[in-house]
């Protein structure tokens, strides 16, 4: 009767968490805990971390030697890694499920006339690749699937607005992450505003 959750600090995994702690066991699962993934975890009741599964990932030296002389960094494919870090906690706490929280957006194509979406391990696709994967080479040891996978980024926002409680700690800009702050300048916290803005009022929305 547990679940692993991860917590990635925005409103999407929020809404998880609330959603399943009323139903099940929840263990929340960070990866490189910052402010806003803690905070979530706080206000969800996971109020230590003792309480928390935490992983901590490094990036290598070398890869920093390399963008110092001018080599690029490509796109790091991190829902695909999450999915394998999931496995091996799975395996160390014997929590068979994991729920993740991409919504059905994940499954369109973002390049016009094809069928390409950039994060293909955000997709429903990539979840039932990875199933078959852990199902072919190691049992039935770990189910991922995204809880959240029938659900518009719209009929999130709805979901989200009913959890005031996150709207001081959540954070979904990039940009600031590691500073845990808002940027107000980037896509990711102009599509916040917008997509909010149906069920928070403007005064709340710009006070966040």
């Amino acid at each position: 009767q547990r679940v692993i959750v991860p917590i990635g600090g925005g409103k999407d995994s929020v809404v998880t968490l609330e959603e399943l702690r009323v139903q099940c066991d929840i263990a929340p699962f960070i990866i490189n805990p910052r402010g806003a993934t803690i905070d979530c975890a706080r206000i969800a009741g996971f109020d230590s971390e003792d309480k928390i599964i935490i992983m901590n990932r490094e990036i290598d030296r070398n890869l920093l030697e390399l963008n110092k002389q001018g080599y690029l960094n490509g796109h790091t494919p991190f829902s695909a890694m999450l999915a394998f870090y999931s496995l091996l906690v799975s395996a160390v706490t014997g929590i068979r499920d994991v729920a993740l929280s991409n919504e059905s957006s994940a499954n369109e194509p973002t390049i016009p006339g094809t069928y390409i979406n950039h994060q293909y391990s955000k997709s429903l696709e990539f979840e039932e690749d990875f199933r078959k994967y852990v199902h072919d080479y190691m049992g039935d040891s770990n189910h991922y699937f995204s809880y959240l996978r029938p659900l518009t980024e719209l009929q999130i926002a709805e979901k989200f607005a009913k959890y005031p409680a996150y709207f001081h700690v959540f954070r979904s800009c990039n940009a600031g992450s590691k500073e845990n702050k808002w940027c107000c300048h980037c896509p990711k916290c102009l599509f916040a505003y917008i997509i909010l803005s149906p069920f928070i009022d403007d005064a709340t929305m710009i006070d966040i």
